[in-house]
């Protein structure tokens, strides 16, 4: 155990430094006793404002001491469940529920029966049942129908608030007699769920009656003949979770229920355990296909010919629930009849039982499949979901003529097979033998050499030029421009007035200045010529463009910069950085987050990455630099440090904060790292106190607590985790100076906070 020097710690305020003496005389005392002290004193402070404090500071004072966990503040908190604020007591109930001192129960009981507080009622009830008081439950059956007559309650609060609390009781009550395990409470929960005029409490109860023995049990078997289906197909569930042969008789009988979804809700809720032959067999014989899956994926001891007999079945979730069972066969033994049936299955009119059945194929006779997955994934008119089953299969062969065929489809006019095409690629080029045609296929994919840009596209392009322009730094697209002065050019009437006036309206006057009344006999109000600036400014009605499929080569690069960052290599990071100045944005942005996967994971860039990393910095919009930032501080490129640097001077805080993270990430001390703690944006003041820190260590004391009382307090709760880093002994007496000040009276709720949050499960006593 670490030993520390007396004429290292620091003095309390009041209390010389001298005055910790170690036990027998030695030298030096335990950091535990250290602790211990210095607990004891926070503890001690707290106390005293929760006693004499104003309201708020009560509260606080109260919630902390139930963070710091110590049994020194037991009487106290016994104290403050009396206190004339009924928001203290309810801290302090909840204070004591996480203490856990059972000298608490007899003043919470009370608390329970007699505040009229229902928030003060439920935090007393939830103390008593985690500290497992048995005298509780006599009122907990009492709370199961209304307002009992010994138990004091708030008679105006259903007419000032609405709301009548006893119904959150009523749960908690029924929760706390499942903790407690009462059985004999179980006839009066049955009652109040029968109530038609009340609640409804079978979500809660039958949850509950699982934990209250044989009695819940039968209770939840008599619910199974219910006329509610709802609560039948609740209990169904909760008695197929539970090991009692009261219900695994009531399982048997519910999966014999006339309605469906009890029947699936009850195969759902089973565990796999649970599974014996008896259920199987009712489930196989069941009329629907979905209950006959789950029986073939759960039976037990089954053989290759049982399993391939069910094929037979024509529902289709059978089919495919017979492949991934063989799929998961261990040491299976194939045969050519074996092989012809799945061919058969696959050659169905079943798109969604063949692309498992092409699975199936691949994982038991893995090459031998090839030529049969070759074909199908090239053929355009299969459907997608076949296609996709067969793309599946050659990504797990993965052999050169697999993955040549997979990248093949990258130019498919289906966007789901791209899409897998290049994750598949993605997994073969992290680890197989094809890795490295796999890699090769997506750097070409992003590089758009797969998919270029069609040659009308390009045409079409260098027509547009000309009307290429941009509105209030942000470019429009040629269209949109060709569409605004096809619009501005069309005459069409901006407003009813407008039609009325306009050159098909009547003559006379309609070119009226608005303004010369006497001359057009018109007399228009302000009001008037309001409404009539408003009209003039009225926008032609849009049109709703529809969905278009998206082409291969918008979306193809996108994807493949995705994919690339988890593919951590020098060729890909030097692709991926010829890509984050790209024209499109979306290709950009994928790039860059792909070189900060590549640089966390391997913590190192190449040196070309690093240069177009800078230039981004220096040139791009603004979430392009935050991730090009952050990328350099992942690859720990430590001579960037005087270049991000300067970055600290952004006038974009985001920009600012990544700096800070990256320049700390690289190990580089920040200079002005005291001033931007003092940053006017939040992210950048954390940032800056977390580099300290982590720089500074015990050196830093001082500057974070001035930090926790900054804006008000704003970070106090990420100071007071920092605090904790550097230790509460050094910590605790700076912010007990600070309670001890009548001066600073408005930064004691700071004080309390953090104070709590240092000690937070500190040593108990």
């Amino acid at each position: 155990m670490t030993l520390l020097n007396a004429e290292e710690i620091l003095p309390l305020p009041g209390r010389p430094a001298n005055s910790i003496n170690s036990p027998a005389g030695h030298g030096s005392i335990q950091e535990e006793d250290i602790q211990r002290i210095y607990l004891s004193d926070v503890v001690d402070v707290l106390a005293a404002l929760l006693r004499d404090g104003v309201d708020v500071h009560r509260c606080g004072a109260a919630r902390a001491l139930g963070e710091i966990k110590s049994d020194q503040a037991t009487e106290v908190l016994l104290e403050a469940l009396l206190d004339e604020d009924e928001d203290v007591r309810t801290d302090a109930a909840e204070a004591l529920a996480v203490i856990g001192d059972q000298r608490a129960s007899k003043q919470l009981l009370k608390n329970l029966i007699g505040d009229p507080c229902s928030d003060v009622k439920m935090a007393a009830l939830n103390a008593l049942t985690k500290m497992k008081v048995a005298e509780v439950i006599p009122w907990l059956k009492r709370l199961l129908s209304w307002h009992d007559a010994e138990i004091i309650w708030d008679e105006d609060e259903f007419y000032e608030g609405g709301w009548d609390s006893w119904v959150d009781l009523q749960i908690a009550a029924i929760k706390a007699l499942a903790e407690f395990g009462v059985e004999d409470a179980v006839p009066e929960i049955v009652t109040a769920i029968n109530d038609e005029d009340a609640q409804d409490l079978s979500e809660f109860a039958f949850s509950a009656f699982a934990r209250m023995g044989a009695a819940g049990a039968g209770a939840l078997v008599g619910y199974l003949d219910d006329k509610d289906s709802r609560h039948r197909r609740r209990a169904a569930v909760v008695l197929a979770g539970i090991d009692h042969d009261a219900a695994r008789k009531a399982v048997l009988h519910g999966l014999k229920d006339p309605s469906k979804d009890v029947r699936l809700a009850i195969a759902g809720a089973l565990n796999t355990n649970s599974f014996n032959d008896q259920i199987c067999e009712i489930l196989l014989a069941d009329q629907e296909p979905e209950l006959r899956a789950i029986a073939i994926l759960h039976v037990d001891d089954i053989n290759v010919e049982q399993l391939i007999s069910w094929l037979e079945d024509p529902a289709g979730e059978v089919q495919i629930a017979v492949f991934k069972r063989l799929m998961a066969m261990p040491n299976i033994k194939v045969n050519a009849d074996l092989a012809s049936k799945l061919q058969a299955k696959i050659a169905e009119d079943n798109p969604a039982a063949a692309a498992i059945a092409l699975e199936a194929y691949t994982t038991l006779f893995g090459e031998t499949a090839s030529d049969t997955l070759l074909e199908i994934l090239a053929d355009q008119d299969q459907p997608e979901a076949v296609r996709l089953g067969a793309l599946h299969g050659l990504r797990m062969i993965a052999n050169e003529e697999a993955v040549q065929a997979i990248g093949q489809t990258l130019t498919s006019k289906d966007r789901q097979i791209r899409f897998d095409a290049i994750a598949a690629l993605g997994e073969i080029a992290k680890s197989n033998a094809s890795a490295d045609q796999a890699r090769a296929i997506l750097i070409a994919a992003l590089n758009a050499e797969i998919t270029p840009l069609p040659e009308e596209q390009e045409e079409q392009k260098d027509a547009l030029a000309p009307y290429e322009k941009k509105v209030d730094s942000e470019a429009e697209s040629a269209e949109d421009i060709i569409e605004k002065e096809e619009s501005e050019n069309e005459e069409f009437p901006t407003s009813t007035w407008a039609a009325i006036m306009g050159t098909d309206g009547p003559k006379e006057g309609r070119m009226a200045e608005l303004g010369d009344t006497r001359k057009n006999r018109i007399h228009l109000t302000e009001t008037d010529m309001e409404m009539l600036a408003l009209s003039a400014q009225t926008p032609r009605k849009s049109r709703v463009r529809l969905a278009e499929e998206t082409p291969a080569f918008k979306d193809v690069p996108q994807f493949a910069a995705r994919v690339l960052g988890e593919v951590p290599s020098d060729d890909v990071a030097s692709a991926l950085a010829l890509n984050i100045e790209n024209t499109s944005e979306q290709i950009r942005i994928a790039a860059l987050d792909s070189l900060v996967r590549i640089g966390e994971s391997r913590g190192t860039l190449p040196k070309d990455t690093i240069a177009a990393l800078m230039r981004v910095v220096a040139n791009s919009e603004r979430d392009c630099r935050l991730l090009a930032v952050r990328a350099l501080g992942a690859a720990k490129a430590t001579e960037c440090a005087g270049y991000l640097a300067h970055r600290l001077e952004d006038g974009d805080s985001f920009i600012r904060t990544e700096a800070i993270k990256a320049l700390s990430n690289m190990g580089v001390e920040i200079m002005k790292i005291n001033q931007l703690i003092d940053d006017e944006e939040r992210s950048v003041r954390l940032a800056a106190a977390e580099s300290l820190v982590t720089f500074e260590g015990d050196a830093a004391l001082e500057r974070i607590i001035d930090f926790a009382f900054a804006n008000e307090g704003y970070h106090r709760l990420e100071a007071g985790q920092l605090l904790r880093q550097i230790g509460a002994v050094k910590a605790n007496p700076p912010l007990i100076a600070v309670i001890e000040d009548e001066n600073r009276r408005r930064e004691w709720q700071v004080a309390i906070e953090v104070l709590g949050s240092i000690n937070s499960k500190n040593i108990r006593q």
